[in-house]
């Protein structure tokens, strides 16, 4: 109590010291609108000159953002700022702010998820309904779609089960359709229930790659979805698009693989129809992804890999990254003497620093990133 005393006089006094300071003789204030200019120079376009029309525009968009702001701070329950995604995502919709977001170019779009790239919407509705799709469970408990019966390949503990059969069959297509959705789209309504550790929506989301890897790597289904992905970067006001990926393999109904060349080849042409529909678009780089729990021998072989796309397509295959969990898998400083062998002209987009521990071997990925 004495302590809590203490405080409260201590801030009285510290106001009342400060109301009390003569303006005109005092350098306190001044001092203060250095420092408050200086930090808004360091800010990302701080130094930023706008003409009379970006003046207006800036005017406009900071009136929607005031408006939200102000919303937010009487009615804590609309603050989307503070909320969960999952759970603001409604009210983002509806913003102004973000409405006005939408029509503003991008520019790019990088270190896109290939895989990963399409909403979910739209492949319920497009790519679910394609003729053979099929649904099976490996031994992991993870629903595996895909166009080809592959046991051995997919791992599958239970029988192939035809989707459209199993919609048709379904009591309501339209809850089908949504318990479809939930194995490729993390949302939930109770993010805090179901999602309580990191480790849990990590395997969640990694799991989820599992699920759509085969059935999106199909060819016919490809060809439709990589065009979805541009089209839909581009009604964004995106322009350029840099995607990872994790393989490099396409089949088709016959069973015949394309691979390697022909994956990018079979890329280059969607891209390049693409262009010739919406010419402002400016194209598509690709960044090879491996997960980062490899053994280093497999680590050093997709390396390889790399190296040889990168020669055939040096102005295609640009970089290298790893996924997944960081905190579970190896640190960087394993594959150092591998990396060491990567040419100037590839580029690396590590993550680092996205776990929650301190003081851990993957908290040094940061240092050994930026070496």
């Amino acid at each position: 109590m004495i302590a809590i005393f203490s405080i409260i006089c201590l801030n009285l006094f510290t106001a009342t010291t400060t109301a009390n300071l003569p303006v005109e003789n005092s350098k306190y204030f001044q001092v203060r609108e250095e420092l408050i200019q200086t930090e808004d120079h360091l800010s990302t376009g701080g130094e930023v000159q706008l003409n009379s029309k970006e003046i207006e525009v800036d005017r406009i968009f900071m009136k929607y953002k005031i408006e939200e702001l102000k919303e937010g701070s009487h009615h804590p329950s609309k603050n989307a700022a503070g909320m969960h995604f999952f759970k603001a995502k409604p009210l983002i919709e509806r913003s102004k702010v973000f409405r006005f977001l939408q029509q503003m170019p991008k520019g790019a779009l990088l270190h896109l998820h290939n895989t990963a790239g399409v909403s979910s919407e739209w492949i319920v509705r497009n790519l679910s309904q394609l003729t053979g799709l099929l649904r099976c469970i490996d031994q992991r408990g993870i629903n595996i779609l895909t166009f080809r019966e592959n046991p051995e390949r997919h791992k599958c503990t239970t029988q192939y089960v035809a989707v459209n059969e199993e919609r048709q069959k379904s009591r309501s297509q339209a809850d089908y359709n949504r318990s479809f959705e939930n194995l490729i789209n993390l949302y939930t309504k109770r993010p805090e229930l179901e999602y309580p550790t990191i480790n849990h929506v990590w395997d969640r989301f990694q799991n989820m790659f599992s699920t759509v890897k085969d059935f999106i790597h199909y060819l016919p289904a490809y060809r439709v979805y990589l065009w979805r992905l541009l089209k839909e970067s581009y009604d964004d006001k995106i322009i350029y698009v840099e995607l990872r990926f994790t393989t490099f393999e396409l089949y088709d109904r016959l069973g015949q693989v394309y691979a390697d060349e022909h994956f990018l080849t079979v890329i280059l042409e969607v891209v390049g129809s693409f262009r010739s529909q919406y010419p402002d678009f400016l194209g598509v780089k690709l960044i090879y992804a491996i997960n980062r729990r490899l053994e280093t021998n497999e680590v050093r072989n997709r390396v390889e890999i790399l190296k040889k796309f990168h020669l055939a397509y040096p102005n295609i295959m640009i970089g290298f990254d790893l996924v997944g969990q960081e905190d579970k898998g190896k640190p960087l400083i394993d594959f150092i003497e591998i990396f060491k062998e990567v040419p100037d002209t590839i580029k690396f987009f590590f993550h680092a620093g996205e776990t929650n521990w301190y003081g851990t071997s993957t908290d040094l990925n940061l240092f050994d990133a930026i070496l």
